[in-house]
């Protein structure tokens, strides 16, 4: 509380004394409209981090507050910043599932959807494994206007979903222009792998089973091995086309 304390002894420009960095964000954590407006009438940094380096965009995205996050984004508060464990603004809606604020991110600019935190998680591998079906979705479109190596391959996009377990997901990519290529491989793995839903999912995605020698072999895999659901599955795609 010594930053909140500070702020009642403060005049304009005080804000750039170190101790007064963390008054913003603690603002913004709990809600204290009038002081996050005196504080920004004071001079006070709209990228100003407390000791986690937390921005107050990064915590108005935490609690999906769109209203000031939108108010933030319009005085250009930087949409970027990283605190102590690597997690930006972004990782921070889609982990908590505020799509709102998440879409809201996503439109405002650039987004790197493959950055890291600290423990290995991406806005894309939060996005699949929260089943946000809508964020899912507006990636790719974004996407269309990037470098083809920026974008992310097929492959690996139905490979996180397959993992993950989230059917809907799943689907809503197939339903987008997905490469046969791309679903054929995640097939020969869903078939080794005993992923009966997965292999529910992506069999009706190939046009002619039979003439892709790959997945024909995985199928004798599962037959060896006896994964008989799959094998059943993929019989009787065969059968129906």
């Amino acid at each position: 509380m010594m930053s909140l304390w500070l702020l009642s002894f403060t005049a304009t420009g005080d804000f750039n004394r170190h101790e007064l960095h963390g008054a913003l964000p603690l603002a913004t954590r709990n809600g204290w409209t009038e002081v996050v407006s005196a504080i920004l009438e004071m001079g006070g940094d709209i990228n100003s981090k407390d000791k986690e380096s937390r921005t107050p965009v990064s915590y108005y995205v935490e609690y999906g507050n769109s209203s000031l996050l939108q108010h933030f984004i319009d005085l250009g508060a930087s949409l970027h910043t990283e605190d102590n464990q690597r997690r930006t603004p972004i990782i921070w809606a889609v982990e908590y599932k505020q799509t709102d604020v998440a879409e809201a991110l996503l439109r405002a600019g650039y987004v790197n959807h493959r950055q890291q935190d600290s423990d290995y998680n991406t806005p894309l591998s939060w996005v699949i494994a929260n089943g946000l079906v809508g964020i899912m979705q507006l990636l790719p479109d974004l996407e269309a206007g990037m470098e083809p190596d920026l974008r992310i391959p097929d492959h690996d996009l139905i490979s996180m979903a397959s993992e993950t377990g989230h059917k809907a997901i799943l689907e809503a990519l197939l339903e987008r222009n997905i490469s046969i290529e791309a679903v054929e491989t995640v097939l020969r793995r869903a078939l080794r792998a005993r992923m009966d839903e997965v292999v529910e999912s992506l069999l009706p995605y190939i046009d002619d089973l039979t003439a892709h020698h790959d997945i024909w072999t995985s199928m004798l895999s599962a037959v060896l091995e006896g994964h008989w659901t799959c094998v059943v599955l993929y019989l009787e795609t065969c059968v129906a086309t």
